[in-house]
Parts: C-alpha cells; sequence; structure tokens
C-alpha cells in the first residue's frame, strides 16, 4: 500500500468513486482537476500496485484559524473493512498536522454507523445533528482538535 498525492491523471478513476459514492455531488472531470492543482485542495489516494484503492479529500476552510475539513473518503468496495479507510483518514490527518491545522471537520449521514465508529476512533467527536440533510437524510458534524503543540526551545538540553 502507498500513499500519493493525485495528479490530474487521476481524475477520471477518483471521479468515478465520487459518482458511485456520492451520486447527488455534481462534480464534473474539470472542477475535480481543478481541485487536484489547488493548494487548498488535497486529495490523497491510496494504491496497491497501479490499483487506485480508495481516496480522501481534504479541504482548509480557514488557514488562519487553521480549520480544514474532510469532503469525502471512499475505499474501492473488494478493499472495504481490511483497515483502508482508517489508513487513509490516518495518513490525511498526519499530514493536516504537519500543515499545523488546529481543527479538522466533517459530515456524516446520522445512520452510517460504520464511519461514526472509525471517526470516534481516531479522535472525532460529534457535534450533533445539522439543519442541513443529505439527500435528505439527517447528517451530524463531526469534529477533531489537535493538541497545541508545544516546541522545546533549542536552548534546554
Amino acid at each position: 500500500m502507498q500513499f500519493f498525492r493525485a495528479r490530474k491523471k487521476d481524475a477520471k478513476e477518483i471521479l468515478e468513486l465520487i459518482r458511485n459514492e456520492f451520486p447527488y455531488y455534481g462534480i464534473t472531470p474539470e472542477d475535480l482537476r481543478m481541485r487536484i492543482m489547488d493548494a487548498n485542495y488535497h486529495l490523497l489516494k491510496l494504491t496497491e500496485g497501479p490499483a487506485l484503492m480508495g481516496f480522501v479529500e481534504a479541504e482548509i476552510l480557514d488557514p488562519v484559524e487553521r480549520v480544514a475539513r474532510i469532503n469525502g473518503i471512499v475505499v474501492k468496495k473488494e478493499f472495504r473493512r481490511k483497515g483502508h479507510g482508517a489508513a487513509l483518514l490516518n495518513e490525511m490527518l498526519a499530514r493536516l498536522r504537519e500543515m499545523e491545522m488546529r481543527r479538522v471537520v466533517l459530515i456524516v449521514e446520522t445512520q452510517n454507523g460504520p464511519a461514526k465508529k472509525l471517526y470516534e476512533k481516531l479522535g472525532f467527536k460529534s457535534q450533533g445533528v445539522r439543519e442541513e440533510r443529505i439527500e435528505g437524510k439527517e447528517a451530524e458534524e463531526w469534529m477533531l482538535e489537535f493538541p497545541e503543540r508545544t516546541e522545546t526551545p533549542s536552548y534546554v538540553t
């Protein structure tokens, strides 16, 4: 398994996954290619050899307050239930932390028990049900706050 930042050439295969998992989300191939090139979006793919196993996308919402959002995560059906979703999220969270993000938010359908269990395991906390729905379904916002980093001054040994 390897993680790579998505490139323009990956857009077609990633778009197919998005359309299968989030059919209500109207994104064009050009929109996706632009996101791949945009510094505020971080699209990470997981591969095994040449095979795309899944991806996760994060967006920097507020660079001053250091807030990012996980916009979506998809693991192909044949690779599910093997820890790949957790691996993708852990890798993205590590990268967001390296970028000194303080908080990460995401939205999940209330009925999506497996996803919520994973988010809780990774330290996310439910912020409650949102008024806005996803395709008519109740949704919750979840948040992860990274602990403040304390740097040891170089003169301290």
